[in-house]
């Protein structure tokens, strides 16, 4: 992939919505999937209708609603897929949502907005401008293995939370695609996933949707199982490395 300046753009769709689901790897199994009867699951399949409440509830898409603090769901839904006359089910799925809003960086970008248009910004660069202001805290990205309370003073949870622009990349079909990165911390206790974090660096390309990304939240979570370590999780993030499907590399 080759990353390119910000004018040489191509046109991006202005205003859509995206419904990820993400299949994570079963790290204390030998698959990702499970056999199970179809009806066993057909009076709990969801329906578009309850997917599109779903997506505004977690969007702020509505004037008239309170939100939480949640906005992704882990194992709460499953992918089912079909292989000759059988059914799988993934044994761990995440859900959650972005509305595509393309427009100048001066106009506001909530939580789980995808913005084509804004400047590019890196986590490096961030870094630089959290620790000028805040020369006390650590940078919320980088607070995996400390205390929440190190950065609370520094960091407001629900209004900080926000998807940044890092760059935009040429694919090897000289498709154009855009590069993110999620500013938000590691909320809760160390027993349980920080499933806030959801695919918290992706590639989202036009035409497409999400075709890459990242799940610090769930490797880190089972790093006692996996050969890296702090260190290398610390150098995932600040280089911002992703996942992406082979076609695209």
């Amino acid at each position: 992939m080759e990353t390119i300046k910000n004018t040489q753009k191509q046109y991006a769709d202005i205003n859509l919505n995206i419904v990820l689901f993400s299949v994570l790897p079963d790290l204390s199994g030998s698959s990702d999937w499970m056999e199970i009867a179809l009806d066993s699951v057909k009076n709990n399949l969801i329906k578009d209708a309850d997917l599109h409440t779903l997506f505004s509830l977690n969007t702020f898409s509505e004037f008239d609603q309170k939100y939480g603090a949640e906005t992704k769901y882990f194992n709460e839904y499953q992918i089912i897929k079909k292989i000759d006359n059988k059914y799988y089910a993934s044994k761990h799925c995440i859900l959650q949502f972005f509305a595509v809003r393309n427009r100048p960086s001066v106009f506001q970008n909530v939580f789980g907005t995808i913005n084509t248009e804004q400047e590019p910004l890196t986590i490096v660069e961030m870094e630089k401008i959290f620790k000028k202001r805040y020369p006390n805290f650590i940078f919320p990205p980088y607070s995996m293995a400390e205390s929440p309370y190190s950065y609370s003073n520094s960091f407001d949870f629900i209004r900080d939370r926000r998807e940044y622009l890092s760059k935009v990349i040429k694919l090897r079909n000289n498709e154009l695609a855009y590069q993110f990165w999620t500013y938000t911390g590691w909320r809760g206790q160390d027993f349980e996933y920080k499933i806030d974090r959801g695919i918290d660096r992706f590639i989202y390309l036009p035409g497409k949707g999400i075709i890459g990304g990242s799940f610090d939240f769930y490797f880190y979570f089972h790093r006692k199982k996996l050969p890296i370590g702090y260190a290398d999780f610390m150098q995932n993030i600040k280089e911002e490395k992703v996942m992406i499907a082979d076609n695209y590399k």
